[in-house]
């Protein structure tokens, strides 16, 4: 059993590259060095190693640069592994007035995970439906974006509603993506009542290009939703196949994952996932 760090002096910390290494003793005497991916807004995500006292007792930097050479991942750096970026695009709108909760740092965590370091991605703030439109096809045409991830709250209607009041109706969100960049493959809409079959077929009868459509089609729970977000764009980036392929290769390996989650009732989250079909659409978790 390991013990969980104190601020009596078992904790020192250090930099490298990026990562943040923090060793303390264990119950047993034995050192740890936990890798700790600091986030913007404070959250952060931890691996433990075990190793040896000669490890601990060299000077900082040493310390550091070993450690970090046997970590999971590391953030890139150079232009060339800037290019190699996760290709997801996430808007997000304010969910309260007076609250900094945000879907970031998750995506954050898995680009470093990934190696692409904490940004391997496009996020803005939006707080309007001409804030989002402007995002959306500025981001798409310049960034060639593969998925847009929207996240804002959400009515029974299936609109999108901006922090200010103002919402997007399924047809006026078509509308806006039909206007977005060619590489542009994949909507994911973390929303409330937003993944309905009807909000996808009017995204596709709109956007010929778009190959699928995510969301929810249930009132969902912040984290709850985050998870699934994680677990989904996890095993998207873990994939090696291209387009739908890549699309139902993930679906597949997330059902038997998350399928409480993934229920309409009994206080699932009604989670979706979209493909063309002859009849508009038609749903991958349920094919």
């Amino acid at each position: 059993m390991e013990s969980r760090p104190t601020l009596a002096g078992h904790c020192r910390g250090h930099r490298a590259g990026g990562i943040f290494v923090i060793g303390w003793q264990a119950e047993d005497g034995e050192p740890l060095i936990r890798q700790v991916l600091l986030c913007t807004s404070g959250i952060v995500v931890c691996h433990a190693y075990k190793l040896r006292m000669d490890l601990v007792r060299k000077n900082n930097q040493a310390m550091a640069a070993r450690a970090a050479s046997i970590l999971p991942f590391h953030p890139a750096k150079t232009a060339a592994d800037r290019a190699q970026w996760t290709r997801i695009g996430v808007l997000e709108s304010r969910w309260a007035r007076r609250s900094s909760l945000s879907i970031r740092p998750f995506f954050e965590m898995i680009s470093a995970a990934y190696g692409y370091g904490p940004d391997g991605y496009e996020y803005e703030m939006i707080s309007s439906p001409a804030g989002l439109e402007e995002a959306a096809v500025r981001l798409s045409h310049h960034e060639k974006l593969r998925i847009l991830y929207l996240g804002c709250h959400g009515d029974h209607s299936g609109a999108l509603v901006m922090h200010g009041g103002e919402t997007l109706s399924p047809r006026a969100l078509a509308q806006l993506l039909s206007r977005c960049g060619p590489s542009l493959r994949g909507i994911y809409l973390g929303a409330c009542f937003a993944g309905r079959r009807r909000v996808a077929r009017e995204i596709f009868a709109h956007c010929p290009r778009l190959q699928w459509v995510a969301g929810y089609a249930n009132s969902i729970d912040f984290l709850d939703s985050s998870a699934l977000d994680i677990l989904f764009f996890n095993r998207w980036l873990e994939s090696k196949l291209m387009g739908l392929a890549r699309l139902r290769e993930t679906v597949d390996r997330l059902k038997p994952v998350v399928s409480g989650l993934l229920k309409k009732n009994e206080g699932g989250l009604g989670f979706r996932v979209f493909v063309r079909s002859p009849s508009g659409a038609i749903d991958l978790l349920r094919a």
